[in-house]
């Protein structure tokens, strides 16, 4: 296996950590901040260590992005790191269950899949729908799914259209990766600047807080961020998408380590038939 190979198999397990671990941290953090300050400091983390890595890059005359590239950089930083995190944690926040979150969100593949509708076949449909049921079926099982609201659902269906939407455009950028979320990092920090400017900053400061802000601010919001660049830069949207009904699972599986939380029977049968049928969709359909 050369290097090349190993790096495409391994970025997506480190990513899939990374992100899964970034719900349960996430979760943490909440509980000593109000949602603004939150993503207004985990932006501003980031965006300190993006200048940082990009004051010490070497190939600075790839990194400037050319000016139409700049549009559609700011218009998927605003979808994947403003709206999609704004309406994901006012979806948690209207006391929806978080099941029914997840659900709505794992239709993301689906809706990607018909977004590439002249490469659609049969059997890419097929096992879209399976690996959801097996998620569908890990969720309701692991999870109460009883409490929904509309208002909740709205916002859940607005992250769910934000990050598919956002997914796709960044495969189609064609720039500088670090260049590319430094712009975009930094236009979505200006806008939680703004909204903490009215409405204030409201944290309780401790060990848990700050450990969580640092996870999300600089390991999530850079180092996965980059990652998820980079995958989008070297397969299709598609096969990204797919990915992400892996992070559910890894977060269960995660929080059932963690947290000693009951993985039922059920669930693991849902588990299994999201990465058997992730497994041969990636197989099936990859681009290198």
């Amino acid at each position: 296996m050369n290097q090349s190979n190993l790096t495409n198999k391994l970025f997506p397990v480190i990513f899939l950590i990374i992100w899964s671990l970034g719900a349960i941290f996430t979760k943490l953090g909440l509980h000593y901040s109000s949602i603004w300050s939150f993503l207004f400091l985990r932006s501003s983390i980031a965006l300190i260590l993006l200048f940082l890595i990009i004051i010490f890059y070497r190939q600075k005359k790839d990194l400037f992005p050319k000016k139409e590239q700049i549009f559609k950089i700011i218009f998927t930083g605003l979808l994947l790191q403003f709206l999609y995190l704004v309406f994901y944690f006012y979806s948690i926040k209207t006391g929806i269950s978080l099941g029914l979150v997840i659900l709505v969100l794992g239709t993301q593949p689906l809706l990607t899949v018909f977004f590439n509708i002249k490469s659609l076949t049969l059997s890419k449909f097929l096992l879209v729908i399976i690996s959801f049921a097996g998620l569908f079926i890990t969720v309701t099982s692991y999870k109460s799914s009883n409490n929904f609201n509309l208002l909740g659902f709205i916002f859940s269906f607005i992250a769910l259209l934000s990050i598919t939407t956002g997914t796709y455009l960044q495969s189609k950028i064609h720039s500088n990766i670090l260049s590319a979320l430094a712009i975009q990092t930094f236009i979505t920090w200006l806008c939680f600047f703004i909204i903490i400017l009215y409405s204030g900053l409201h944290v309780t400061w401790n060990i848990s807080f700050i450990a969580s802000l640092l996870w999300m601010g600089g390991v999530v919001s850079v180092i996965a961020f980059l990652l998820l660049n980079y995958m989008l830069s070297k397969n299709t949207a598609e096969n990204v998408s797919m990915l992400f009904l892996l992070l559910p699972i890894s977060t269960f599986i995660l929080d059932a380590i963690i947290f000693k939380t009951p993985f039922p029977l059920t669930s693991m049968i849902g588990v299994l038939i999201v990465m058997v049928s992730v497994f041969i969709f990636q197989k099936k359909f990859r681009t290198n």
